[in-house]
Parts: C-alpha cells; sequence; structure tokens
C-alpha cells in the first residue's frame, strides 16, 4: 500500500510540476513493470503511446532549458565581456588613432585629425551626460522612495539609476523593482506608490532632465535631441535609441565641417577654440565680411594719409 500511494503521489506531482496528465498505467510503462501486456496491466499499444508522449515531452523541456542557458549566457557575455572589450579599446585608443590617421593622405591629415577629435569630444560628451542623467535619475528616485517610506529606498533608486543607462528597458526595470519590493513589504498601495514615483521621475529625466544636460554635453538642442530618440528607437528599436544622439552629433559635426570648407571655401576649422561646437554659416560669413571691411578701411586710410 506504501508503495502504491508513493507512485501515485509521484505521478501528481510529476504532472502539477510539468503540466502534464499522465495517469498511473502510463507510468508502468515508463518504468518496464512485469504486469504489461497482462490482464491487469497495460496494453503494449498504450505503452507505446506513453513512451512517444514522454519522448516529445523531454524534447520540448530541453529546448526550453537550452534557451534558457543561452540567454543567461548571452546577459553575461554583455554584461562582462562588453565592459572588457571596452577597456581594452580605451588603453588602445592612442594607437588605433594613429593607425587610422596613417591611412589618410598627407594633404588631409591635419583636416581628419581636427574633425576627429571634435568627433571624440561629441561622443564623449554624449556619454558623461548619460551618466550624469543616470545619477539624477537615481537621486531623484532615492528621494521619491524615502518620501513614500518604501523599504531599502537608497539601494533602489541605486538600481534605478544604473538601469536607466538601458534604453527602452531600464526605465521600467526600476519601476518594476520599486513596484515588487513595495508590494511584498508594503502591500499592493505602497507598490503602486513605487511605480508612480518611478514614472514621475521618467517623466522629468524624458522631457527636462535628458535633453537639457545633452544639449549642454553634445551641443544639440533639446528638440534635436527627443526627435533624434524617437527616430532612432523606431528605426532599430534598443541600438537606435542608444546611438541615435551621438550619431547625430556627429552628422552635425561632420556637416558643418564640409559646408565651411568646402562650400564656403574657409580655411579655419569651424568648431571654435576648444572645440566648442560648429560656427553657424551666417557667422562665417559675417566674420568673413567684418575681416573684408577692414582690411578695405586700412588700405583707404593709408592712400588718404601725407607722404
Amino acid at each position: 500500500d506504501r508503495l502504491v500511494t508513493f507512485v501515485d503521489d509521484s505521478v501528481e506531482s510529476v504532472n502539477e510540476r510539468l503540466g502534464t496528465d499522465f495517469s498511473t498505467t502510463q507510468f508502468d510503462c515508463l518504468l518496464g513493470s512485469e504486469e504489461i501486456g497482462e490482464g491487469g496491466g497495460p496494453s503494449l499499444e498504450q505503452c507505446d503511446r506513453a513512451t512517444q508522449r514522454f519522448r516529445s515531452l523531454v524534447g520540448s523541456q530541453t529546448s526550453r532549458l537550452t534557451e534558457i542557458g543561452f540567454s543567461v549566457i548571452e546577459v553575461l557575455l554583455w554584461f562582462v565581456i562588453g565592459p572588457l572589450i571596452g577597456l581594452y579599446l580605451l588603453m588602445d585608443l592612442p594607437q588605433l588613432q594613429r593607425d587610422m590617421l596613417n591611412l589618410v593622405p598627407a594633404a588631409n591629415k591635419e583636416e581628419v585629425a581636427d574633425v576627429g577629435s571634435k568627433v571624440g569630444r561629441a561622443v564623449g560628451g554624449f556619454f558623461r551626460g548619460q551618466l550624469m542623467v543616470a545619477t539624477l535619475v537615481g537621486l531623484m528616485s532615492a528621494i521619491g522612495f524615502a518620501i513614500i517610506g518604501l523599504p531599502f529606498w537608497f539601494v533602489i533608486g541605486a538600481i534605478a539609476g544604473f538601469f536607466n543607462l538601458i534604453p527602452l528597458v531600464g526605465p521600467f526595470i526600476g519601476g518594476g523593482i520599486g513596484f515588487i519590493i513595495g508590494t511584498v513589504y508594503g502591500g499592493v498601495g505602497l507598490g503602486v506608490q513605487a511605480a508612480v514615483v518611478e514614472i514621475i521621475v521618467q517623466q522629468i529625466d524624458n522631457h527636462f532632465l535628458s535633453p537639457n544636460v545633452m544639449k549642454r554635453t553634445v551641443r544639440i538642442h533639446p528638440v534635436t535631441v527627443m526627435l533624434s530618440l524617437l527616430a532612432g528607437g523606431a528605426l532599430a528599436g534598443f541600438w537606435g535609441v542608444l546611438l541615435a544622439v551621438p550619431a547625430v552629433a556627429v552628422f552635425k559635426l561632420v556637416l558643418g565641417h564640409l559646408w565651411a570648407t568646402r562650400v564656403l571655401g574657409a580655411e579655419a576649422s569651424p568648431f571654435g577654440a576648444e572645440g566648442r561646437g560648429p560656427a553657424p554659416p551666417s557667422v562665417i560669413v559675417d566674420a568673413s565680411s567684418e575681416t573684408e571691411a577692414k582690411a578695405e578701411a586700412q588700405t583707404q586710410t593709408k592712400a588718404k594719409a601725407p607722404s
């Protein structure tokens, strides 16, 4: 009796965990019962069907486990190997720059080096701006969580700020963690309050914080930042949102340089001192006109001067 009860309980446990409906008779087939094909046991056809069904179940579960394993490995690659590659690139960046310049004709090296330095400053400004935004989002989230009395408010705020670096899904992760912790420790009401706090923080970030920080670090108008993020997300999803702003900054710098040197015929770099960003064509034209006027005035003064 104990053995029968154990088998029945095992069958119920397996069915609950795997979502199947195997019967005790089918498990007798799988376990190789001596009663197979006899009067009191399952028939051979029933055992064949049970065996095929079990093989199909094992195959599907194996596929699921394989997919989960590959997903975990992919995440580990992103968070471990990605930063290592970035570190090595930063360490070898000067040598990489020299190697790239060696591919440029000698007549254009100075111009390419100048444009490359400005592009590097723009891209670096973007990532510095992202870190600044993430820090501010973390602080605002922590303050909001502290006001509503959320446990571990500082840690959850720091997590929300860190995940804010990830486009599209990052804000949802921070808000989701706040909702879960609030629900577990204070009920659904506290969880909803935590989610509302994160929604408010994200609205401040999306409509005020990020556009204005990007304006100062990348020299792009806030409206351009918002439009580039929307366009990047629509065209390329995650990577589009991540690379939209630096791509627009690089495009703006290169286009400004080509306009000034190729269209207006300016010899000096259009980026201004210390890489503050390209001067508008109107400024270049006005400066050229002013220089010509001063030169003409000096010529007239010398002509009128008594010999």
